[in-house]
């Protein structure tokens, strides 16, 4: 058996080390959407009847989390955002369930499991007030934190960071 010559082991080690494993993204493509300058305004039909619009809640931070009733990160983050609204009197929480809207009743026997206290809004994830408001949601869960003027200050795609969440809103609440 022949053993490979070591200018081919260099090269290869090389080769591996520049790489970085398989910790890099695909593509090019931001891990989150950049935050824009501009405030978001949408306005959705609301679990239970009626309809909410974002901007009601101007002059407090509103913290949205977008998620579905099959996901398991969104599920393993529902109670979290539950005591944080609860902790944080001034935080304004309001869900939104990308699932189809042909299965509103899942939703509501959802909502009724994890313990929501605070509105939920209905929502595809091709609907344009949806998008237009936060721009498209290609994974969840999403959550995505605004300031007073409902400009955004983060936008976690995939699980929440809940740590940075918290700082930022710590400043957030502070400032007001």
């Amino acid at each position: 058996m022949r053993r490979p010559a070591p200018a081919l082991l260099c090269c290869c080690l090389l080769a591996l080390a520049r790489c970085g494993g398989a910790q890099r993204p695909e593509s090019n493509e931001p891990l989150s959407p950049e935050p824009t300058a501009r405030s978001v305004t949408m306005t959705l039909p609301r679990l239970g009847g009626g309809s909410l619009s974002i901007e009601s809640y101007r002059g407090h931070p509103v913290l949205v989390t977008l998620f579905t009733t099959w996901c398991l990160r969104c599920q393993a983050e529902a109670p979290l955002f539950v005591r944080l609204a609860e902790r944080e009197g001034a935080l304004r929480v309001v869900g939104i369930a990308l699932d189809d809207l042909t299965k509103v009743s899942m939703v509501q026997t959802y909502v009724g499991f994890v313990g929501f206290r605070f509105p939920v809004l209905l929502a595809e994830p091709t609907n344009l007030e949806l998008v237009g408001g936060l721009g498209p949601t290609k994974q969840v869960p999403r959550t995505v934190l605004l300031d007073a003027k409902g400009v955004v200050v983060q936008d976690h795609v995939g699980q929440t960071d809940f740590p940075r969440l918290e700082r930022a809103l710590a400043t957030l609440l502070k400032a007001r």
